[in-house]
């Protein structure tokens, strides 16, 4: 211990001072107030060098030292607490000090410090000693700030200080408690308030030892101030280096020993050997201890930070080489671990006559540190030298999915497949066969692992199905499982009869004998006839998926591979066992890893050993367990014995087990609302139980209204009718559906057996055994889809109730352009639709959203391109090169919508609660056109079975409930949730359900029922009829669906039916062609504005006919290409730039005022060239404020383009054939962009559908369409009066802009204002230009105000307040329509009446406008702004963080289409009219005849075009008030106010109330 002599090692000599006059340590000088030494001493106890005492400054007294080295001062108690800092050295003076004594760890530092002296250190002996940690308690002081660590010498370092806080004792002489005092002073005299243990009273003794460490370059200089005259404290906080090491070395030996064992005695081979306490009295505490044992093992265990693993596992791999196969990491993460060795004793090259063949697999749960994660080992026998099983190949896995099972097994085969390359033989699959329990996770992975190899590696040679067929033949169940469990289950008092658990077992294990399947009938019959109780567990084992494996009668394995395989996978359990015992349980990852390398090192060696003549095992052969099974006929005499002694039970204990308390069978009588009575499992009945279950649950939404009514009239041999049946016992009080019967419902049961055997006699089910397995809906579309057939009348009844589940359509393919020159098409008979079925494609097409597929579904002006024309003979294409499509057309859809969902895995759908064919559809909506959800269907990926999920509304409440027919004898079990998010909506992948199971299918429910039904096929019809479509109705038949469809075009004649085609189709469609060439196309005029009127009346096509001053017709000639141009007369510049030279250009203005044509150029240079045709136009003739010289600015002329970006179109309704008819309607649309990819397709323009007028085709949605049909549709529209004004939609405008209407009112604005007020009026108050709205008006009134800065506003001279306020809000763009402004005014009424001008500052008194002004200018835009906030849907705030939004046009004024519209139609209908008087007047008429003022149309105004780039500022939130209208205005709303301004604000003047105002 580093101290001085004069510290006395008895207490003794310092007595315990009394309570009244406590004496304390003398203060010493600050040390930093020491002279520089000038003189070295030895200390007698260290005997060192050191710096001698020193002279003290004059004013203090000198210190002398003590015989004994200690030195003693007297100074003020106040002048330690501010010590001044150390007065400035000369470098001379610095320069001439000794160097400090040096120390090294020979001498002994232990954490108390003592005496007055000084040592140096070395930067490594300070960090080897924890920088100088002491056990005193001391207070940290700081240091010098001018100092530096970097320094030369040490009175130049960076200095530290701590002072010892003394310590706190009792003041009863008996009491030994010694209490460490806290560093803070608050904190002592909590400490000296609080009683002792002991019930006497504490006292601080101060001690005030004064320690600095000097840091600076070359080391550490210690400075102790004094000696501690007080008692050292009992509590440590700190552990030394060393002590540090000698616990390591302790808990490293000893890992597996707890705190209490450590501390009693470390364990030894003799008994508890010593405590760790003798290390230090701070392991006392068995806390502390525990938290110093978990630090040390957490680097033992291998428990690495993320940021060092990658390391660690690198380390790994250099010390077990070539040993990591594969290291996957993510959701599924699977290590695959495999030597050279091992790989070579998986394959052998014969068959050994012992059952020792083939491999063994098996997980254990106990060998990683996460139960969760899996050991998966798959291990071969080695029969030559070692004679004992060893592992094959390891896997760790985070899971137990078939996923990590098939990475384990992939590995495997591919393992085995390069051995079997390497030693010469050929790779079969009886190589592969495993034995394993009945995990499904784990069967499903080898299955799945088969087919990836031989796909891989043989591919197309067998088909996916084939490869799971083969690979469920490699698989043999343990046997020892299924004993195991019969023993287990027969002693279940409650499920067998203590007198006949011999049956038990014997009817079991007779099961393990059945060669036929007759044989295993009749046995698995009377089995569960005799144990009914039993019967659940009995027919899982008879499920095809564990029955193979386990039953000779169900085995697909060949008889030789069965017999040569073994029994049970204890061959496995040994193996985990014996790695156990070798490297112990619950390790970490990576000396997990270690360990298993060194386990498998271990055979490798071994059989070295063996092949050098070692012994390795005493006597012939190691297997022990083959002698005592030869003798007793098990093998395990310790677990038999176990038995027989639990038999004998001791005279101390009750009854306690269910065979002695059980006297009768318990039977459950007590109704249980958590069930629901559906099917019971027979004879994989999962799928028709599942579909019955969901079909019944759906019917009893609205069964009266619905499906009685439809299904009541049906023939007795229907199947459907006897479906209708099985729903009406199910919904109509037949039974108690919620509760429980014991041994399922009979009733439910017997129908489901008897509607089994009635669906074996439809088409396509005959060779349905009873015992079959069937998909899911595939019955129910057999007996729904039979009743319409060429050449069959139908049945109205049937088809009536068939439509129930099944949708109807028609289909209409069309063939234009062909090389035929005649048009023509194909309808098909009104059928019914396939099932409703998804795929990754439709997924990846709709992005997952269902509901939009489902509307694309149902959507009659859907077409579809085909490759080719269907006049196919013999493989044969009878029409070429035709612009083929498809229409199918949906007449009717199901009350039941059933949607088969297709593989999941790799796609993601968002499952809605409701599906609405029709969107936006008010009249739709009231009739009830809107499915809702009512459950799912799970199948197993490869299990085969099916469960179910559905929403029940048997009871008064809407619950969830989960069916499986083979549990809970049939019944259907509530869950716990009653939320559908998660359970039955969402994304498909967050749905939860159970393990190895997906989506298989939806079923939803028609809310409006047959009455929605009727009004949809109504809807369609009429659809179908806009695309040339005529319908034929039965008078018998009043469902609504037709009876025959055909096509109804004026140039369609009805084609005869001896063409090849027809007669060799099979569906027997009627087909049309037209009655006339195709014509040609019409000779091009010079081209105009698409949609405006023209402005000559003259309509010859010849040039002679011409009126004057119009330039002639350009030639008709295709587009140019881009790259090869077509006339080699006309030079054309390969590149879109601005023409300056004087080569001739060929110039076509199209589609402007200009119209020039010329072909060989002109003199204009201003002129820019079409990137497509590359013709060039003027410059002056395009639209204004666009760059045109800017290289990076393409331009396309309107020859080539037709429309402007944003240009305003009339349309007919998708699917119009004929746009001549007078009776096609024109609806707006507006330009977006061509797609010059899609030339010459249908794809080229892309247009948006508008929704500004009256019963508006696809409001929102958008369409494109070819260039041919975009020059019909222009060559209409120009001509005036070729569009009725019967063929044009009104215009819908909204009310605000009536000119007659002036009771504009919207109660979510007021709301929004009202609530904003408040912030507004303090807003408005403060008027900082912190605000930024507040600071741009103040920058813009000034510049607004600057002479001759500002244009003159009519016949004012200088700007006035309000119109500076009007432009500066146009400035920023916000713009407000004339209902907002109305709003605004009343709530700036209240922003003028809520502040008195007394409220604003003294120098803002002088000007009574001023209030207004403010109010008017950022008032406004506060206002407008939260208009904004509120029609994007954004957080409602007044803290202007959208002014820069709004500045830098990522936030624009959205215009309303209206307006020019009306002008489009108006023009399109009249023509282009010249007088302006009469122009005025007759659209005035149009206007009032076309506009439609509706009240709750109110279109956006602002639209977001980009996202906020600001930094955001603090927000002021505005929460919109729910108070009546009178309470927000008359009563002021509450404000939050600084501190001290309640005062002297003055508070807001209320107004008072009329009285009886009437």
């Amino acid at each position: 211990m580093l101290s001085s002599a004069s510290l006395i090692s008895s207490q003794a000599e310092y007595p315990t001072p009394p309570v009244d006059r406590p004496t304390r340590a003398p203060l010493r000088t600050h040390p930093y107030r020491r002279p520089e030494p000038v003189a070295r001493v030895t200390s007698p106890t260290t005997r060192r060098t050191s710096p001698a005492p020193v002279q003290r400054p004059s004013k203090r007294p000198n210190r002398a030292a003590s015989p004994q080295g200690n030195a003693t001062s007297t100074r003020r108690p106040s002048a330690r607490k501010n010590a001044p800092a150390v007065p400035p050295r000369s470098n001379s003076t610095a320069a001439a000090l000794p160097a400090p004594p040096a120390s090294t760890l020979d001498d002994e530092w232990d954490g108390w410090p003592n005496g007055d002296f000084c040592r140096l250190f070395s930067h490594q002996d300070a960090e080897a000693l924890d920088n100088l940690k002491v056990h005193w308690a001391c207070q940290p002081l700081g240091g010098v700030s001018t100092g530096s660590a970097q320094a030369e010498t040490w009175q130049d370092g960076k200095a530290t200080r701590r002072e010892c806080k003394g310590i706190i004792s009792c003041t009863n002489r008996t009491c030994n408690i010694l209490v460490r005092p806290q560093t803070r002073p608050a904190k002592i005299r909590q400490q000296v308030a609080s009683p002792c243990a002991c019930g006497g009273t504490l006292f601080h003794q101060k001690c005030g030892v004064i320690s600095t460490l000097h840091t600076f370059k070359h080391g550490v200089y210690y400075q102790n101030g004094g000696s501690h005259l007080h008692q050292r404290p009992t509590t440590r906080l700190h552990l030394s280096r060393k002590e540090q090491g000698e616990l390591r070395l302790v808990v490293e030996n000893n890992p597996d020993a707890g705190p209490l064992k450590l501390l009693v005695g470390r364990p030894g081979p003799d008994g508890p050997g010593e405590s760790v306490a003798a290390i230090t009295p701070v392991l006392l505490n068995a806390d502390r201890l525990k938290y110093e044992r978990r630090k040390i093992l957490k680097g033992v265990h291998g428990r690495v930070k993320s940021g060092n693993f990658v390391h660690e596992f690198a380390k790994v791999d250099e010390k077990c080489p070539n040993f990591i196969l594969e290291a996957q990491f993510g959701s599924v993460t699977v290590i695959v671990m495999q030597t050279a060795h091992m790989k070579e004793k998986l394959v052998k090259g014969n068959t050994l006559a012992e059952a020792v063949n083939g491999i063994v697999s098996d997980a254990a749960h106990g060998y990683w540190l996460d139960p969760k994660d899996l050991l998966i080992i798959s291990s071969t026998f080695e029969p030559t030298r070692l004679k004992c099983w060893m592992p094959g190949i390891i896997s760790y896995a985070n899971g137990g999915t078939a996923e990590h099972y098939r990475i384990h097994f992939f590995h495997l085969f591919n393992s085995m497949a390069e051995e079997c390359k390497k030693q010469g033989v050929p790779v079969e699959d009886e190589l592969f066969a495993n034995v394993i329990d009945f995990s499904q996770a784990e069967r499903n992975g080898f299955i799945l692992a088969f087919v990836d190899f031989w796909q891989e590696r043989v591919p197309g040679q067998r088909t996916v199905n084939e490869l799971m067929v083969d690979a469920e033949a490699l698989l043999k169940g343990c046997a020892q499982h299924f004993k195991n469990l019969v023993t287990r289950v027969k002693k279940i008092s409650g499920v067998v009869d203590p007198s006949k658990q011999d049956i038990f077992e014997n009817y079991a294990r007779k099961l393990l004998h059945c060669n036929t399947m007759d044989e295993f009938t009749d046995c698995a019959e009377s089995f569960i006839r005799d144990f009914p109780k039993a019967e659940s567990w009995i027919r899982w084992w008879m499920l095809p998926a564990h029955a193979t494996m386990l039953f000779p009668s169900f085995r697909k394995m060949t008889p030789e591979l069965w017999n040569s395989l073994p029994d049970t996978t204890n061959p496995e359990e040994a193996q985990h066992w014996k790695i156990y015992a070798a490297l112990k349980r619950r390790l970490a990852l990576i000396p997990g890893i270690k360990g298993l390398f060194a386990f498998v090192e271990h055979y490798r060696k071994l059989e070295e050993a063996a092949a050098h003549g070692t012994k390795i095992y005493y006597g012939k052969d190691p297997q022990h367990w083959k002698r005592t099974k030869a003798r007793l006929g098990y093998t395990k005499p310790s677990r038999h014995n176990a038995a027989r002694r639990r038999i004998t039970k001791s005279d101390s204990r009750p009854p306690d087990t269910s065979k002695a308390l059980l006297s009768k069978r318990h039977v459950r009588t007590q109704q249980n609302t958590e069930y629901e009575k559906s099917y019971k499992w027979k004879d994989n009945s999962c799928w028709l139980d599942c579909a019955l279950t969901l079909i019944s649950t759906a019917a009893a939404r609205d069964y009266a209204q619905s499906m009685a009514p439809m299904f009541e009239s049906l023939p007795p041999n229907s199947p459907l009718r006897d479906l209708h049946q099985m729903v009406h016992t199910r919904t109509q009080g037949s039974i108690q559906l919620l509760g429980y019967d014991n041994g399922g419902s009979d009733l439910l049961n017997n129908q489901r057996d008897g509607f089994r055997r009635q669906i074996r006699k439809t088409r396509g089910h005959t060779d349905l055994g009873l015992r079959s397995f069937s998909s899911v809906w595939g019955w129910l579309y057999a007996i729904c889809g039979h009743y319409r057939r060429s050449g069959v009348a139908v049945d109205p009844v049937i088809e009536r109730a068939a439509s129930y589940f099944r949708a109807t359509f028609v289909s209409l393919r069309t063939c234009t352009e062909n090389s035929s020159g005649f048009d023509h098409w194909q309808v098909s008979h009104v059928r019914p639709r396939s099932e409703f079925q998804l795929s990754r494609t439709i997924c990846e097409k709709y992005a997952g959203n269902m509901r939009k597929w489902f509307q694309d579904v149902v959507r009659a002006t859907k077409s579809i391109p085909q490759s080719a024309c269907w006049q196919v003979d013999d493989g044969r294409v009878l029409c070429l090169h035709g612009n083929v499509k498809m229409q199918d057309i949906l007449l009717n859809i199901p009350v039941v919508l059933i949607i088969e969902m297709g593989d999941t895995t790799e796609c993601e759908w968002d499952i809605p609660a409701t599906i609405a064919p029709y969107v936006g559809n008010a009249a739709a909506s009231t009739a009830g056109l809107k499915y809702s959800i009512v459950g799912h269907v799970y199948g197993g990926e490869v299990y085969s079975h099916f469960t179910a999920r559905y929403v029940s509304t048997s009871g008064a409440k809407r619950r969830i409930f989960d069916y499986n027919d083979m549990k809970h004898e049939g019944h259907a079990i509530q869950r716990s949730t009653k939320s559908f998010a998660g359970s039955l909506t969402g994304p498909s992948r967050s749905i939860k359900m159970a393990d190895n199971y997906q989506l298989y299918g939806l079923v939803y429910h028609l809310d409006g029922g047959e009455g929605a039904q009727k009004f949809f096929r109504k809807q369609q019809v009429e659809n179908a009829q806009k695309l040339g479509l005529k319908f034929h109705f039965d008078p018998s038949n009043d469902n609504g669906i037709p009876s025959r469809c055909e096509l109804n075009h004026p140039h369609a004649e009805r084609m005869e039916d001896d063409s090849a085609w027809i007669k060799k189709s099979a569906l027997k469609n009627l087909e049309y062609v037209s009655n006339f060439p195709r014509s040609p196309k019409k000779k091009a005029t010079a081209w105009r504005l698409p949609m405006a009127p023209r402005v000559s009346s003259s309509s010859s096509d010849s040039e002679d006919d011409a009126p004057p001053n119009t330039p002639p017709a350009p030639p008709i000639f295709p587009l140019p290409s881009p790259i090869e141009p077509d006339n080699d007369d006309v030079n054309i510049q390969s590149s879109s730039q601005i023409t300056g030279s004087t080569t001739v250009c060929p110039v076509w203005c199209a589609g402007t005022s200009c119209e020039a044509y010329f072909p060989e150029g002109d003199n204009e240079y201003e002129e820019v060239q079409c990137s497509d045709c590359k013709w060039w136009s003027h410059i002056r003739c395009l639209p204004k404020g666009i760059n045109w010289h800017d290289p990076a600015v393409e331009f396309i002329c309107r020859r080539c383009q037709f429309f402007e970006p944003e240009e305003l179109v009339l349309f007919p309704p998708p699917g119009t054939s004929n746009l001549d008819e007078g009776t096609v309607r024109w609806y707006p649309a507006r330009f977006l962009s061509r797609d010059r990819q899609q030339q010459g397709t249908d794809l080229e323009f892309e247009f948006i559908w508008l929704d500004c007028v009256e019963n508006a085709v696809g409001a929102g949605q958008t369409f494109s369409v070819s260039r041919e049909f975009c020059k019909e549709v222009y060559h209409i529209c120009e001509e005036p009066g070729k569009i009725k004004k019967s063929q044009l939609p009104k215009v819908r405008m909204p009310r605000y802009l009536d000119p007659n209407f002036a009771g504009h009112n919207n109660p979510q604005l007021e709301a929004i204002f009202e609530s904003a007020i408040p912030s507004i009026a303090d807003i408005l108050t403060d008027f900082s230009d912190l605000h930024p709205l507040v600071r741009h008006y103040i920058n813009f009134e000034k510049e607004a105000k600057k002479p001759k800065k500002r244009p003159k506003r009519g016949v004012h001279t200088t700007p006035t307040e309000s119109s500076i306020a009007f432009d500066w809000q146009e400035t920023i763009g916000l713009r407000s329509t004339p209902e907002q402004n109305v709003v605004k005014a009343l709530a700036i009424a209240k922003l003028l009446r809520r502040i008195t001008f007394d409220a604003l500052d003294p120098e803002d008194k002088s000007s009574p406008a001023e209030w207004k002004i403010r109010v008017c200018s950022v008032g406004s835009a506060l206002l407008q702004i939260l208009v904004v906030q509120h029609e994007l849907g954004e957080a409602l705030n007044l803290n202007g963080d959208l002014l820069d939004d709004l500045l830098s046009r990522k936030i624009i004024a959205s215009t309303f289409d209206g307006v020019p519209v009306l002008k489009l139609i108006m023009s399109c209908a009249m023509g282009q009219i010249t007088n302006a008087t009469t122009s005025v007047e007759k659209f005035a008429k149009f206007e009032r005849e076309f506009t439609v003022y509706d009240e709750e149309y109110r279109p956006p105004t602002f639209r977001r075009v980009a996202d906020s780039t600001v930094k955001p500022t603090p927000p002021i939130t505005v929460t919109v008030k729910r108070a009546a209208e009178d309470e927000i205005e008359d009563g002021p709303s509450p404000k939050r106010v600084k501190k001290g301004e309640d005062s002297e604000r003055p508070k807001p003047r209320r107004r008072a109330r009329a009285k009886n105002s009437g």
